[in-house]
């Protein structure tokens, strides 16, 4: 192994852990995957599958890490102790420095210092960023008190259009066959209530509310014909821009030049919301697809190398190679 000054940068999210092993001059390692990092729901699988993502990027490594930067969704929010027993019990290093997966996502797009970032996926957050760090968070708050514009957002106006339709309260909508054909089994049943209502209502009821973010995708691809998809995906993005505006009066200004970093799927430029988004930030939006390359910027800073544009550049170049 190389006594080159090394660190494991992960990029823990909802979905996917990513780990690289980087040196102080940028070098990096084959990006090592798990699954989900976030400990809000489960903490005790979410720091086993981050352990494991290291492990893995270590054993790809010519280089021995003696620190772990960790960019994890939902530190925020809580404490994540059991994480630093999990990495400790593999024997990997014992320096852990924990950061929110916010400035992870904002350095994989910019080394600027100062600037906003967006993220909007199954949940929405914003943030700005000061000299490096956070200073200020918006939403982010979970499906029952916030994530306003997110997918799960999305998705549940989906289902309650579909169910207004078939209930007589709402207009047609070709979210309705769209969201009725993923219910494979309709039985014929007694009762006022139509059969395709009550199928729906027994669907909704089955499954974890936060599974109703996968019905977004409905919403972005009928958005261009149906009318309701459209105001969906128009008032996401109204939701979006609104969470970054309280962030500060001159957050969206024409005058501002700071960076926003836009991540998450919803925020997609090739879909309605985030063309919606782009549009209204102009040449400031930077659209990034996750937050490993901000992670291994974190790193270099942190072993003491140059954390500036080049550098970026030279990362991300390493970690688009497959």
């Amino acid at each position: 192994m190389s006594t080159i000054p090394a660190a494991l940068a992960i990029d823990a999210g909802g979905s996917t852990t990513r780990a690289v092993v980087v040196t102080r001059d940028g070098s990096c390692g084959p990006i090592a995957r798990s699954g989900r990092g976030n400990p809000v729901s489960d903490p005790a699988r979410a720091a086993s599958h981050i352990a494991e993502a290291c492990l893995r990027a270590t054993a790809a490594s010519p280089h021995t890490p003696h620190m772990i930067i960790a960019a994890v969704a939902g530190t925020v929010s809580r404490d994540f102790p059991e994480l630093f027993t999990e990495l400790r019990s593999h024997g990997l290093p014992h320096t852990i420095a924990v950061v929110s997966d916010l400035l992870a996502t904002y350095f994989s797009a910019t080394p600027e210092l100062d600037g906003h970032v967006l993220i909007v996926g199954t949940g929405a957050v914003a943030a700005r960023i000061l000299d490096g760090e956070l200073v200020a968070i918006r939403d982010g708050l979970g499906w029952l008190l916030g994530d306003d514009g997110s997918g799960f957002w999305m998705g549940h106006r989906v289902a309650r259009a579909v169910a207004a339709e078939l209930d007589g309260r709402g207009p047609t909508t070709s979210l309705t066959p769209r969201l009725l054909h993923q219910l494979t089994d309709i039985p014929s049943r007694e009762g006022v209530r139509g059969d395709e209502l009550a199928a729906l209502l027994s669907w909704s009821q089955s499954r974890t509310p936060m599974k109703l973010s996968d019905l977004a995708v409905l919403a972005a691809e009928e958005a261009v014909a149906d009318p309701v998809a459209s105001a969906i995906c128009e008032q996401a993005g109204v939701h979006a821009l609104a969470t970054l505006a309280s962030l500060g009066p001159d957050t969206l200004a024409k005058t501002n030049t700071a960076p926003v970093v836009l991540g998450g799927s919803v925020l997609d430029p090739g879909g309605p919301v985030g063309q919606r988004v782009h549009a209204a930030l102009g040449h400031r939006a930077l659209p990034v697809s996750d937050g490993v390359a901000g992670a291994a910027l974190l790193a270099v800073r942190a072993l003491g190398g140059t954390a500036d544009a080049t550098m970026l550049a030279h990362i991300s170049r390493q970690l688009l190679v497959p």
